[in-house]
């Protein structure tokens, strides 16, 4: 197995925004109230988080377009002011919880891994499956998100994975003894 991982700052981010076609076609009143739905207890940033630091990695924006709309959003031309009033904070409260989503999956992009994974062939494998690579007794997981199937003459069959969040660096960091003995292969030595 030859692996080729990195983890980089490119997708890191300490500020998150959500936006949508729909808030465009809502009042001027809804729009600055939109553009306000951030508080504490739903912040838009994670600037003290350990992993996108403010101090360490600067600001670094994450923006989102949804295309989607809240589940009983009633959008009509002509609409009463009840059903404005009530589209408007669904609108809202919809927007928020697709932030907080996108913060949890996005703060931590700074200890996952990414790269390529050459293995003995293995056309089970697919692409938006989770990989489990294990190596002595540590057990990994990536995301897969590119699959290459090779017949080399007089060599073998090969599958070359492309991965992402893989979680080698988190399991080797959470490791009390040194993770280099417990990732050998003693294959029966002592």
């Amino acid at each position: 197995m030859a692996r080729s991982r990195t983890r980089d700052e490119s997708r890191i981010a300490n500020y998150f925004w959500v936006s949508s076609q729909l808030a465009g076609m809502t009042t001027n009143q809804r729009q600055k109230e939109l553009a306000q739905y951030a508080s504490d207890e739903q912040p838009i940033h994670q600037f003290k988080h350990e992993n996108c630091l403010l101090s360490t990695y600067g600001l670094r924006k994450m923006q989102v377009d949804s295309k989607l709309n809240p589940p009983l959003f009633d959008h009509t031309e002509s609409a009463k002011p009840p059903i404005v009033e009530r589209n408007g904070a669904m609108l809202g409260q919809w927007l928020a919880q697709r932030r907080t989503d996108l913060i949890r999956m996005n703060r931590d992009n700074a200890i996952f891994e990414s790269g390529t994974i050459r293995l003995r062939g293995n056309e089970a494998i697919k692409a938006g499956m989770f990989l489990q690579i294990q190596r002595g007794d540590m057990v990994s997981e990536y995301y897969v998100h590119r699959v290459e199937h090779d017949f080399v003459p007089f060599q073998g069959f090969f599958t070359t994975v492309a991965v992402d969040r893989g979680t080698g660096f988190i399991d080797r960091a959470q490791e009390t003894d040194a993770p280099f003995y417990r990732s050998m292969n003693s294959r029966g030595v002592s």
